[in-house]
Protein backbone atom coordinates (compact mmCIF):
# COMPACT_ATOMS: atom_id res chain seq x y z
CA UNK A 1 0.00 0.00 0.00
CA UNK A 2 1.10 3.53 -0.68
CA UNK A 3 -0.13 6.48 1.37
CA UNK A 4 -0.61 9.41 -1.00
CA UNK A 5 -0.83 12.35 1.36
CA UNK A 6 1.96 14.88 0.92
CA UNK A 7 4.21 15.94 3.78
CA UNK A 8 4.67 19.58 2.81
CA UNK A 9 2.39 22.52 3.70
CA UNK A 10 -0.93 23.01 1.98
CA UNK A 11 -0.63 24.96 -1.25
CA UNK A 12 -4.11 24.46 -2.67
CA UNK A 13 -4.58 26.12 -6.01
CA UNK A 14 -7.67 26.17 -8.21
CA UNK A 15 -5.42 26.26 -11.28
CA UNK A 16 -4.91 22.60 -12.17
CA UNK A 17 -2.53 23.04 -15.10
CA UNK A 18 -0.23 20.17 -13.95
CA UNK A 19 -3.26 17.89 -13.85
CA UNK A 20 -4.48 19.10 -17.21
CA UNK A 21 -1.07 18.32 -18.69
CA UNK A 22 -1.13 14.77 -17.29
CA UNK A 23 -4.76 13.83 -17.83
CA UNK A 24 -5.10 10.17 -18.58
CA UNK A 25 -7.04 8.40 -21.25
CA UNK A 26 -9.09 5.32 -20.43
CA UNK A 27 -10.13 6.57 -17.00
CA UNK A 28 -11.97 3.80 -15.16
CA UNK A 29 -12.66 5.55 -11.85
CA UNK A 30 -12.35 8.87 -10.05
CA UNK A 31 -12.30 9.04 -6.25
CA UNK A 32 -12.67 12.05 -3.97
CA UNK A 33 -12.23 12.88 -0.32
CA UNK A 34 -12.70 16.10 1.63
CA UNK A 35 -10.18 18.06 -0.45
CA UNK A 36 -8.62 16.05 -3.27
CA UNK A 37 -9.25 13.73 -6.21
CA UNK A 38 -7.52 10.74 -7.77
CA UNK A 39 -8.21 9.21 -11.19
CA UNK A 40 -7.16 5.69 -12.14
CA UNK A 41 -6.71 4.53 -15.74
CA UNK A 42 -7.23 1.02 -17.11
CA UNK A 43 -3.45 0.55 -17.39
CA UNK A 44 -2.89 1.30 -13.68
CA UNK A 45 -1.65 4.89 -13.96
CA UNK A 46 -3.05 7.52 -11.61
CA UNK A 47 -3.18 11.28 -11.36
CA UNK A 48 -4.05 13.26 -8.23
CA UNK A 49 -5.09 16.87 -7.72
CA UNK A 50 -6.50 19.16 -5.06
CA UNK A 51 -5.37 19.96 -1.51
CA UNK A 52 -1.84 18.63 -0.94
CA UNK A 53 -2.63 17.67 2.66
CA UNK A 54 -5.59 15.58 1.52
CA UNK A 55 -3.63 13.51 -1.03
CA UNK A 56 -3.83 15.93 -3.96
CA UNK A 57 -0.07 15.87 -4.53
CA UNK A 58 1.33 12.37 -5.06
CA UNK A 59 4.66 13.51 -6.53
CA UNK A 60 6.64 12.14 -3.56
CA UNK A 61 5.48 8.59 -4.38
CA UNK A 62 4.83 8.92 -8.12
CA UNK A 63 7.48 6.35 -9.08
CA UNK A 64 5.70 3.76 -6.90
CA UNK A 65 2.26 4.41 -8.39
CA UNK A 66 2.45 1.80 -11.15
CA UNK A 67 0.04 -1.02 -11.84
CA UNK A 68 -2.51 0.46 -9.45
CA UNK A 69 -5.54 -1.82 -9.26
CA UNK A 70 -7.67 0.01 -6.70
CA UNK A 71 -7.88 3.13 -4.55
CA UNK A 72 -9.26 3.49 -1.04
CA UNK A 73 -10.11 6.92 0.29
CA UNK A 74 -10.81 8.56 3.62
CA UNK A 75 -11.51 12.10 4.73
CA UNK A 76 -7.95 13.26 4.13
CA UNK A 77 -5.94 10.62 2.25
CA UNK A 78 -5.86 7.98 -0.49
CA UNK A 79 -4.31 4.53 -0.43
CA UNK A 80 -3.30 2.76 -3.65
CA UNK A 81 -3.27 -1.02 -3.98
CA UNK A 82 -0.77 -2.00 -6.68
CA UNK A 83 -0.38 -5.24 -8.63
CA UNK A 84 2.84 -7.13 -7.92
CA UNK A 85 5.62 -6.55 -10.46
CA UNK A 86 6.60 -9.48 -12.63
Amino acid sequence: MIYLSATHPTSYSPAYSPVKASLLSNIVAIYANAGAFVAIASDGRVVTWGDDDAGGDSSAVASKLVNVKSISHSGSAFTAMCRASA
